[in-house]
């Protein structure tokens, strides 16, 4: 009995070790984290400086633990939370009833609890791996508001990286059944049994977190349904405008030289298509401009030398000595001598 009994101890204890290391590792967000004393609904935020440590987790979880701490998701997680307060209209079994057929219908397996401490219904979706947390919160929130959930602080809380949730299995902490009825409390359980039925939950309603990031779009596939109609009746439009033209056999004469015409223009059109495939540049003319004409202030020769000059208008008072006066007075005295 002695030898199985020092066999027994040491296993329990490798098999209880991993079991809380399981559980710290789903919250390895620990910079932005919250607390409040137990019975008190004022929570207070930590230091942006301080760590939560896994020690600080583990008495938190503790029957005898005086506080309750909220931690935030990190930026990956393999699971989900949505929170309902105590007085939201989702708190009633009916509508939350409906809230668990939304979830299922998008093939996730909600897990519902009672959060620590206080009246609000927890529902945890887990995934098989890690997801990125902002995407699957954003379409987890797209899909539930187009079944006409409201997703507020005061009626459905889905929890993401900047708001934290309050982490189970802390005092009053509860397993709820659909219809809100409470299955199992955490007070009424050991620290270890209840660390493997969570574990054993989160397991069991696992799936991949693609079931809800790969969601086709039915508002694309809506549009392209429109977009198709829509061009269908197009088609249909312009099949009705677009009506044969019958002409009657009285206009048969008119109508002959009206196609030759045609034809001909067609023609032209389509050489002058042709002709504007090569791009001429256009020839600019240089323009020139006329230059002044420049008139010499020199004389003009005459045409006849030997013509006599015009006499210049003589000035009777005061006459004008003339080169002209002199060569004729010199030619007269040579003459004169001559004879």
């Amino acid at each position: 009995m002695s030898s199985a009994n020092g066999i027994t101890a040491p296993l329990v204890e490798c098999v209880l070790e991993p079991l809380l290391t399981q559980l710290l590792r789903l919250f390895p967000s620990r910079s932005d984290t919250r607390f409040r004393r137990l019975g008190s609904s004022t929570w207070r935020q930590m230091s942006r400086f301080h760590y939560l440590t896994d020690e600080e987790i583990a008495a938190s979880i503790d029957k005898d633990s005086a506080y309750v701490r909220a931690a935030a998701l990190d930026d990956m997680t393999r699971f989900l939370v949505m929170t309902i307060p105590a007085g939201s209209r989702y708190s009633d079994s009916e509508q939350f009833s409906r809230l668990l057929a939304c979830l299922r219908a998008s093939k996730l397996h909600p897990k519902s609890y009672r959060a620590a401490d206080s009246e609000d219904i927890q529902v945890f979706l887990p995934f098989s791996e890690a997801t990125d947390t902002a995407s699957a919160a954003r379409v987890l929130s797209s899909e539930l508001l187009k079944e006409n959930f409201e997703i507020a602080p005061h009626s459905l809380i889905i929890h993401s990286t900047s708001e934290p949730f309050t982490l189970p299995l802390q005092a009053k902490f509860a397993w709820l059944n659909d219809d809100l009825s409470v299955k199992v409390l955490r007070d009424d359980i050991g620290l270890d049994a209840a660390i493997a039925l969570f574990l054993a939950d989160l397991s069991r309603a696992a799936v991949s977190p693609a079931v809800l990031i790969d969601r086709p779009a039915p508002a694309n596939q809506f549009l392209a349904a429109s977009v198709d109609k829509a061009s269908s009746q197009s088609e249909v439009v312009v099949e009705a405008i677009n009506h044969p033209i019958v002409f009657e056999e009285s206009d048969s004469d008119f109508r002959a030289p009206m196609v030759e015409e045609v034809s001909e223009l067609e023609t032209q059109q389509e050489l002058g298509a042709q002709l504007q495939l090569f791009s001429v540049p256009a020839i600019q003319q240089p323009r020139y401009e006329p230059l002044p004409i420049r008139r010499s202030r020199r004389r003009r020769p005459r045409s006849d030398p030997q013509a006599p000059r015009a006499e210049p208008q003589t000035n009777k008072l005061f006459p004008v000595i003339t080169t002209d006066n002199i060569s004729t007075s010199n030619s007269r005295k040579e003459v004169a001598q001559k004879d």
